[in-house]
């Protein structure tokens, strides 16, 4: 069970990592686009902060559970969610249909 539970929390937080840089790009291009023009707040709390919570919070619960070695099936449920919660999130993110 380590094993999966590790593996599932890995391919969670991996993606909400692309998902924080891909964010933090389209940010940053918005900056680019000149003098005076910024990103919402409402954009960087989507684009950038909540991916990052998400990867962080996940993050943090693998390393507490490795480090007590207990706890794996709560990594696993939450591993599984992150994957679960990614899709609402994209449909949101890419602009709907």
């Amino acid at each position: 069970m380590k094993r999966r539970a590790n593996s599932v929390a890995a391919i969670g937080f991996l993606s909400w990592v692309g998902l924080f840089w891909m964010g933090q790009g389209l940010t940053f291009g918005v900056y680019d686009q000149g003098p005076g023009i910024y990103p919402s707040a409402g954009q960087t709390d989507f684009y950038v902060i909540w991916p990052a919570v998400v990867a962080l919070t996940l993050g943090t619960a693998a390393w507490v559970v490795n480090g007590t070695q207990r706890g794996f099936h709560a990594l696993a449920a939450l591993g599984i969610l992150a994957i679960i919660a990614i899709f609402p999130f994209l449909f949101v993110y890419t602009g709907g249909v």
